[in-house]
């Protein structure tokens, strides 16, 4: 099967958005079924007070679009992908802005209902997502060779150095 010739595409992991659209209709489905209609797995909700489950819901949702809305405007809001590599704003505190984004908004839907068969298909979702920023950062290494990997040493891939940001 051949790729659709989009500009960039040579820069993501094989069949990304493919996968991407797989786990986002497993993880739903799932995490419906399991919530909404045979609530298999939700047995801690009545241990987690619904307030305390919507708080944690409301806080990964805004950490989603606090990672999430940057770095897909810094992303893709030219037509062509950049010729440098970008390592400034949301992507001089995270490497993979968006991919954190995404898990991020299927752990909040997690605390709102605490379905325990969502977190197992999180934890694929946080394998497969690990192994497609893995392939793109051989990518961009072999585009961007040292600048690429003195990027890597100063800027996290997942989490944000929260030390970085501390007041003495």
């Amino acid at each position: 099967m051949k790729r659709k010739n989009r500009k960039g595409l040579e820069r993501e992991a094989p069949y990304s958005q493919i996968i991407q659209t797989l786990i986002l209709i497993l993880f739903t489905t799932v995490w419906f079924i399991d919530s909404i209609w045979l609530k298999v797995s939700t047995i801690l909700n009545q241990f987690i007070p619904l307030y305390l489950r919507i708080s944690l819901f409301v806080l990964f949702i805004i950490l989603a679009i606090i990672f999430g809305v940057p770095s897909h405007k810094q992303l893709f809001s030219e037509k062509e992908p950049s010729k440098t590599l970008i390592t400034n704003r949301i992507l001089g505190h995270v490497r993979n802005p968006l991919y954190l984004a995404i898990l991020l908004t299927y752990t909040s839907f997690i605390w709102l209902t605490i379905s325990l068969l969502s977190v197992c298909i999180l934890i694929i979702a946080i394998i497969i997502y690990n192994w497609m920023a893995n392939r793109e950062e051989r990518i961009l290494e072999d585009l961007y060779r040292e600048e690429y990997r003195k990027y890597k040493e100063k800027v996290p891939k997942w989490i944000p150095n929260i030390k970085k940001y501390q007041i003495n």
